[in-house]
């Protein structure tokens, strides 16, 4: 029998096994071929590589250490249901992915496809494995790197969008819909979106794209959209054309936009506050001037011109200026400058300038520091000037003014100074002349009244009735004299007199007061009340004179009706207001200054007894103690008096 092809074919056979094993071992891809027990029957050295053990170590086990424990059941039920289909090469179509587990415990990705063939009525699978670990990476950081593009693009509130020229296809990112009121997933085309543009704003946007598309540069555009609300807003775009790969034909435009409404209404009232301060600077009369250390460049307004006294045209420099100030000021201006470059502070100064024709004019300087962006150092002075020339004639006509003034006031305050003086010794001679004369006069006066009583004991009823009248009356006018005189000698003694200021409880005073008038109160039947009253700094006996005078007053001057009397006390601010509130006759409105003058009665001696000097020693014991005194009252209706005191001692006795 002729074996000879039998064993050709044994040899084919064979070199083709070596060629495929050669092919196996020098594969750049991983292989691996697993038995029907999943026993590995085949690693070759890419294999070894990727997951870092060596052949022999892996030839006869199974898959477990090539994977990560927490995949090990489900990927062996994965590879028996593998085993039992009839399906060849399952993932050659479509590459799966899988996590490797490398012999130094490092998880990484691999995709994989599986082959199934039967050898001798035996199962087996190879497995063609590539580490993609790269690719992941890159995968994983394109992600991460568009999620922070979105991130951005949504905290800066910007849009996207882009157009397919050929397809006129419009896709928006939601931001775009929103910066064009648009609700968010309309159908948009061109056309819509240029309706939705300002009209004025149309031609130039549709110029601006053409311009890009024609000269391959960026299309960079500021434009009013009309809001459905009737709002407008304004957007900014910026956008580029895509060409096809021949570099001919364009493809696409894309590009982003975002709102710059704020950014145009600050650059609106940004250049309204400029032409606001350029009137005002024109209004005021004021030059505005430059000067550059560096290069001793000077730059000057026109009105700055006209105020330095320096032609328009004429050239300028530093020293060209500092000519222009007059020679007395000039070193003081070139000090000033250089002192405040070293020190960085604004400066102020009035000098005067001398013109060409020779008028003087004074001028006031205000600047401060330029500084260098980079150095953040100052590199010159940048300033305002203001002709002040009037303010400082009329400073010196004020100052001249002032110093005739107040050789006027001195001399004036002499001559008032010796007046007081002179006062004050006439009203030291006139208390004097008061005492004296009331302390002489009481002597005859005691004398009279003596005699006037001793004839009423020894001659009443002996004489006849008009003689007695008449003995009545020198009596009563004796003692009328009397108080008179004892009254002009305290009002005469109220200056000087009072005592030195001590804190004064009214509390106490009322019960003085009272007590001392306790005959009147009981002959008249009168009441006298108070409230809580408070203690104030003052002169103690002064004090109750003046709430005696008052109160004793609401005891004579009364109705048919008992007097009723009541004291109280209210704080305004920084004193205390006392009132004395009484049911008597009243008094008209007419009268209620006149009152408080010396000797001024209301009143005959038939219906009130009295000397009309009360009210006026109140009014000085008031005005002593830093006060003010007043009546409000009506006829018939009693009256109400006030007086205040200061609550805190503001001056010495």
């Amino acid at each position: 029998m002729d074996i000879t092809a039998t064993r050709v074919a044994e040899e084919a056979l064979a070199e083709s096994r070596e060629e495929l094993d050669r092919l196996v071992e020098s594969a750049i891809d991983s292989i691996i071929t697993i038995d029907a027990d999943q026993r590995i029957i085949r690693f070759n050295p890419s294999a070894a590589r990727m997951f870092g053990y060596r052949t022999e170590q892996m030839l006869g086990s199974g898959l477990e250490p090539l994977m990560p424990e927490r995949y090990r059941t489900s990927h062996a039920a994965k590879v028996r249901a593998f085993a039992e289909t009839d399906a060849r090469a399952k993932a050659l179509q479509s590459p799966q992915r899988f996590v490797g587990l490398r012999a130094n415990g490092e998880e990484f990705p691999f995709e994989a496809t599986i082959t199934k063939v039967n050898v001798g009525g035996m199962s087996r699978m190879t497995t063609f494995m590539r580490d993609i670990t790269d690719r992941a990476n890159a995968e994983e950081a394109l992600r991460r790197s568009k999620e922070d593009l979105e991130l951005a693009v949504q905290g800066a509130s910007i849009g996207i969008w882009h157009i397919d020229i050929k397809t006129e296809k419009v896709e928006w990112s939601e931001r775009q819909y929103r910066l064009f009121g648009i609700p968010v997933g309309s159908a948009i085309d061109y056309q819509r979106i240029l309706a939705a543009v300002h009209p004025d704003d149309r031609e130039q946007i549709q110029a601006a794209a053409w311009r890009a598309m024609e000269n391959g540069e960026e299309y960079h555009v500021e434009f009013r959209v009309l809001w459905p609300d009737g709002s407008i807003r304004w957007l900014e775009s910026i956008g580029r054309f895509f060409f096809d790969d021949a570099g001919r034909s364009v493809t696409t435009m894309r590009g982003i936009a975002f709102d710059i409404t704020e950014r145009v209404a600050t650059e609106e009232a940004l250049q309204r506050s400029k032409e606001d301060l350029e009137l005002a600077l024109r209004g005021a009369n004021i030059g505005v001037w430059h000067w550059d250390s560096r290069n001793e460049h000077v730059e000057l307004s026109d009105r700055c011109r006209q105020l330095f006294g320096i032609a328009a045209g004429e050239s300028l420099s530093f020293e060209r200026v500092l000519a222009a100030v007059h020679p007395d000021d000039r070193e003081s201006v070139r000090e000033l400058l250089h002192e405040t470059l070293e020190k960085g502070e604004e400066y102020r100064f009035e000098k005067r300038f001398l013109w060409p024709d020779g008028s003087l004019h004074w001028l006031e300087c205000i600047g401060r520091d330029l500084y260098d962006e980079k150095t953040d150092r100052p590199v010159g002075i940048r300033g305002v000037s203001m002709d002040v020339t009037a303010r400082k004639k009329y400073e010196e006509g004020l100052h001249q003014s002032k110093e005739r003034l107040e050789g006027c006031i001195r001399e004036r305050t002499a001559q008032l100074v010796e007046a007081n003086e002179a006062l004050a010794h006439s009203n030291m001679e006139l208390q004097q002349f008061a005492f004296i004369a009331a302390h002489d006069l009481q002597t005859p006066l005691r004398s009279i009244t003596g005699f006037a009583q001793l004839l009423q004991r020894e001659y009443r009823g002996r004489l006849d009735a008009q003689a007695d009248a008449w003995l009545d009356q020198v009596v009563r006018s004796a003692q009328r004299m009397h108080e008179l005189i004892r009254d002009v000698l305290t009002y005469s003694r109220l200056e000087a007199g009072g005592k030195a200021f001590e804190a004064v409880d009214f509390n106490q005073v009322f019960a003085d007061v009272v007590q001392n008038l306790d005959v009147a109160i009981r002959e008249t039947g009168g009441n006298v009340t108070r409230d809580d009253l408070p203690t104030v700094p003052g002169d103690r006996t002064q004090l109750g004179q003046v709430l005696q005078n008052l109160i004793d007053n609401g005891l004579k001057y009364h109705r048919d009706e008992p007097p009723r009397i009541h004291v109280s006390a209210s704080r305004k601010g920084d004193e205390w207001v006392f009132s004395v509130r009484d049911n008597g006759i009243g008094i008209a409105e007419k009268h209620q200054e006149r009152i408080f003058e010396i000797f001024r009665r209301l009143h005959s001696q038939q219906e009130y007894s009295g000397t009309g000097i009360g009210l006026a020693i109140c009014r000085r014991i008031v005005q002593r103690h830093g006060g003010r005194i007043w009546v409000e009252s009506r006829p018939g209706q009693g009256s109400v008096f006030h007086f205040t005191l200061l609550a805190r001692q503001a001056r010495l006795a």
